[in-house]
């Protein structure tokens, strides 16, 4: 029996699947176990704050998928960096022991041993962030991403900043000169390395259940227990450490405000027989001393989360926060580019980037007239290098109305599925269709289920994320065009918009204004 491992590319990802390698072959020598390595969207951009890259699961979902495609057999995570709630269909099949947990501040060529001096801290976390602040007042931070040896390097460069201990050890890259921050409440399940896979595979399951450790699987349960029960993720300063014993279980957790101005701590000891039920009540307790006022300031501060079905970039993201929305954009269908032949004869019509990009190494062959829906399949097709001249309109239907009823022949490069308006046209049979893309179905399964909104810009992409995602049918759609807006209402979702233009940029103003009850 082959087991395929998969995990994030990183030198310390690869430690980490190897330490669950070895484990394996500790109880089955014989077994054939294979590592791939899968690069996450988190790997993939290190310069984004990870407060802005949106999409819960940015270092995990990718893993995820392989999981349900059948290309690994179980994901090997960092379980802090793990959603609170599992994906549908996923579960937590085992964990190693816990080889710590603490904090470290890795002093940098700045620091001169005088913690009272204004600084400028090195940290991506909230929660390092806000627990740092608690205690130095003075201090400031900057963002620090990037894998363990350029973290290294950039904290070097400065003042300092703050990693996980762990993370550092387990490669060997930690200075002599690196402070514990035992004051610290760690991030839950900090310092545990997870095995997820697919809970209907029994086999599996008795595999891994060899090599999982029960007291670090109970603590990582309480603390993530917690942290879903505060609604809390990696963006809530929220820290928890519970340590198991023989007979009984000692829980610390806290919640800070984001500047340090006020903190609300938790502790308490109990039986160890109640730890499968014990995250609501340690949760409750926190919210009644003070952690519920903490986590709705916080929550006022931060923008309304939107789930965004499809991938956006930088400036539509960018766009999203200066209107007080973070959009969690998932990709759910990819583009194949197929075989075809460029036809020299008559205009052309070209209606998404995506027929652009197919386009691309053929674009001297083209006609030198070409009718393009939205002003950015026009500047795309301007910007690689298209000699001809453009004719655009923001849908089809207005498309229409500029080209020559008479001409002779008109090529339609377009998706394989593509139907409809421009064939049902006057134009008839004229109309020379030529794909040269098609959209495959992703149909992601998402650990999140509550947002603000859901923002929809096809049918299919619609269907896709409600394929194995039960949402609140209450929730509000904004959608990008009436065909969206139709099938969404067909699903059963009874709060449905359209954007006024149909661009991504014009869903976030509608998003903006639905969202903050203008509309």
């Amino acid at each position: 029996m082959t087991i395929k491992l998969g995990t994030r590319p990183s030198e310390l990802a690869m430690y980490q699947a190897n330490l669950v390698k070895d484990a394996l072959r500790n109880v089955f020598p014989d077994l054939d176990i294979e590592i791939i390595p899968i690069s996450t969207r988190g790997d993939t951009d290190r310069d984004t704050p990870l407060n802005k890259l949106g999409q819960t699961g940015i270092f995990t979902k990718t893993i995820d998928q392989a999981v349900f495609d059948n290309r690994v057999d179980a994901g090997i995570h960092s379980l802090k960096d793990y959603p609170s709630t599992m994906p549908p269909g996923l579960k937590l099949l085992a964990v190693l022991p816990r080889d710590g947990f603490w904090d470290l501040f890795v002093p940098g060529h700045n620091f001169d041993g005088n913690y009272d001096r204004s600084m400028t801290i090195l940290s991506g976390s909230p929660r390092r962030r806000a627990q740092w602040a608690s205690k130095y007042r003075n201090h400031n931070f900057a963002e620090l991403r990037g894998n363990m040896d350029t973290r290294l390097k950039k904290m070097t460069n400065g003042d300092g900043g703050i990693v996980s201990k762990q993370g550092l050890e387990r490669i060997g890259l930690t200075p002599d000169n690196a402070v514990t921050l035992d004051w610290m409440t760690p991030a839950p399940a900090q310092g545990v390395v997870a095995v997820i896979g697919s809970e209907d595979n029994d086999e599996l399951a008795r595999i891994f259940e060899k090599i999982n450790h029960e007291e670090t699987f109970i603590a990582s349960h309480i603390e993530r227990g917690f942290m879903a029960e505060m609604e809390g993720g990696c963006s809530l300063p929220l820290g928890a450490l519970a340590t198991v014993n023989e007979k009984e279980i000692h829980f610390e957790g806290r919640i800070d405000k984001l500047d340090g101005s006020e903190t609300v701590k938790i502790e308490k000891t109990f039986s160890k027989g109640s730890w499968k039920y014990i995250s609501k009540q340690l949760s409750s307790q926190l919210k009644q001393q003070g952690g519920q006022r903490i986590y709705d300031s916080i929550r006022a501060q931060r923008p309304k989360d939107v789930l965004c079905a499809r991938e956006v970039d930088s400036n539509q993201r960018e766009l999203g926060f200066q209107n007080g929305i973070k959009l969690h954009d998932i990709k759910v269908l990819e583009v194949k580019h197929l075989d075809f032949e460029i036809s020299p004869e008559g205009p052309v019509v070209i209606s998404s980037a995506n027929a652009v990009r197919a386009l691309a190494s053929k674009l001297g062959a083209l006609h030198n007239m070409a009718y393009v829906v939205g002003n950015k399949t026009k500047a795309l097709l301007e910007d690689l290098g298209y000699q001809g001249k453009i004719q655009w309109a923001s849908n089809m239907e207005a498309l229409l109305e500029h080209i020559d009823p008479d001409v002779e022949r008109l090529v339609y490069y377009c998706a394989e599925e593509t139907t409809g308006k421009l064939e049902n046209s006057v134009l008839g049979e004229r109309v020379v269709r030529i794909p040269v893309y098609r959209t495959e179905n992703i149909k992601p399964r998402l650990a999140r289920l509550h947002w603000d909104a859901i923002a929809v810009f096809s049918p299919k992409g619609l269907y896709n994320i409600c394929e194995h995602n039960d949402f609140d049918k209450k929730i509000r759609i904004v959608a990008i065009g009436p065909t969206t807006a139709e099938a969404a209402r067909k699903e059963g979702f009874t709060y449905v918009m359209e954007s006024d233009e149909p661009t991504v940029e014009s869903v976030v103003y509608k998003l903006s204004k639905v969202l903050n009850d203008q509309e």
